[in-house]
């Protein structure tokens, strides 16, 4: 069944990449210009470095991870890595030790990662490692990290199987669609539903940086709403599919989707990702869609069983269950309407606790916040163990002085704001760009005192004023 299935994958990807697929590809390096890249090539390619590994020979059923930005090298990687029945793992591009940690919990078989501006392969050595990894095992991802520290889920090649074939026929992707590429390939939403889909209807796909994103024409997008609300209206007006997902969407961004050809998406990493989609062009504040598998409410939050779900989290070096009694618990808390509509009412353990022991869920106040302030780019309302719930937000980066000024005369909410600077949040946004809320809450009280060893290189926090109503 394994070998079967991952044929299957194969066959569908290069059937694609031989219809017609192509590659327009920017490196980071505006110097370096731009190269279109045919599916062909591509696929050749793949088989050449499957080929490559082979000599010294890798053992059956290699881990292969790499940390490379989205490039035809990490398509190319992917799929030699299925072709010698490996296991890919893409890192997400850490910081300091993280990517080390990471490493040393898979074990790769072979590691390539860009340093120095060139190409760097490290093997692993067999001994270190005695691993009975699941027969179908395709792909190993990490989740974005938003409260506690990255985990890592395996997905085999049916569950990527039937995530292409599920969304595909939904997307109006065609051999002359463009899809416009803005999320790293290491988060699932853009790894699977953006770019297994985009590879197989035979379609293009721009890789490049955003800098340019909002004078670009383009058929098809899949993106989180921080990325899609830097639309243009004339974009949204022309696009002709994608997906809107990895978070909740604000009122004021809903309203300007409503009507397009986009759909609102919800899943996790453990479901493949897709548990749920809208219809074209359905927007609402926090809409999830409607399941596209089981999914039903049990205790408060959503649970769902669906056939491209993770087989297990890759924990303390086994495969554990993420299932209990076939279901699994995704952790958000939901309601559902009449017609079978989902809606997100915040993540179970993003609440914090005041001083006072008041229990306070914060995500929804957020959203509110984001769709009011149209000047705010990041907002985290915090306050454990404090008095009372302050927000903490960054600025839209092309909001002048005047603008700063008119946020502060209009904030009239039962909280402090506080604005700290891009360097301060850099140190607290992930790979994909989520706040990880856990590591920010964890350091909440020495952050609002400014202390030192918390600050230090975010400037003087302590001194940021505040604006209440």
């Amino acid at each position: 069944m394994s070998t079967a299935t991952r044929q299957a994958l194969l066959q569908s990807l290069e059937a694609g990449l031989h219809s017609g697929f192509a590659m327009e590809w920017q490196a980071p390096d505006p110097a370096a210009g731009i190269r279109i890249w045919p599916g062909p090539a591509l696929w050749a390619w793949a088989r050449r470095l499957a080929s490559a590994w082979r000599r010294p020979s890798l053992p059956q059923r290699p881990r292969v991870a790499v940390q490379v930005p989205n490039s035809p090298f990490y398509l190319a990687a992917m799929i030699a890595t299925w072709m010698l029945d490996g296991i890919f793992c893409p890192l997400p591009a850490w910081r300091g030790e993280q990517t080390a940690i990471a490493l040393d919990a898979l074990r790769p078989d072979l590691f390539l990662r860009h340093a120095g501006g060139s190409l760097e392969l490290q093997r692993g050595e067999r001994a270190d490692r005695a691993i009975a990894d699941p027969a179908d095992l395709a792909l190993m991802l990490w989740t974005s990290a938003s409260l506690h520290a990255p985990r890592v889920f395996g997905l085999s090649h049916a569950a990527l199987g039937w995530q292409l074939h599920s969304h595909l026929p939904l997307l109006a992707l065609q051999r002359d669609s463009l899809v416009r590429n803005c999320l790293p390939w290491t988060h699932v939403f853009a790894g699977v539903l953006e770019l297994l889909p985009t590879l197989a209807s035979g379609a293009s796909l721009r890789v490049a940086p955003l800098a340019s994103f909002r004078q670009e024409s383009f058929t098809h997008l899949f993106v989180v709403p921080r990325v899609a609300a830097l639309l243009q209206d004339s974009q949204i007006r022309a696009l002709a599919g994608g997906i809107v997902g990895g978070a909740p969407i604000a009122a004021e961004l809903a309203e300007r989707l409503r009507g397009s050809a986009l759909r609102v998406g919800y899943g996790q990493t453990e479901a493949g990702p897709g548990i749920c989609l809208g219809d074209p062009g359905d927007f609402r504040p926090a809409f999830l869609g409607r399941s596209l598998v089981e999914a039903e409410q049990r205790g408060g939050t959503l649970h769902y069983r669906s056939p491209g779900q993770a087989l297990g989290e890759w924990r303390a070096g086994r495969w554990q269950p993420i299932q209990h009694d076939g279901w699994v618990d995704s952790g958000d808390r939901v309601r559902c309407d009449d017609d079978g509509g989902w809606y997100w009412l915040g993540r179970r353990d993003a609440r914090f606790v005041l001083a006072d022991g008041r229990n306070v869920e914060p995500e929804l106040e957020e959203l509110r916040l984001l769709g009011q302030y149209p000047e705010l780019a990041t907002l985290v309302l915090g306050g454990p163990g404090a008095r009372h719930s302050l927000a903490l937000a960054r600025l839209q980066p092309d909001l002048t002085a005047q603008g700063e000024a008119s946020l502060r005369r209009r904030w009239h909410e039962p909280y402090p704001l506080r604005i700290a600077s891009d360097g301060f949040w850099d140190a607290y946004l992930g790979p994909s760009g989520k706040v990880q809320r856990g590591k920010l809450y964890a350091r909440w009280q020495g952050i609002v005192r400014g202390d030192r060893d918390v600050c230090t290189g975010h400037g003087n926090y302590a001194a940021l004023e505040e604006g209440r109503a």
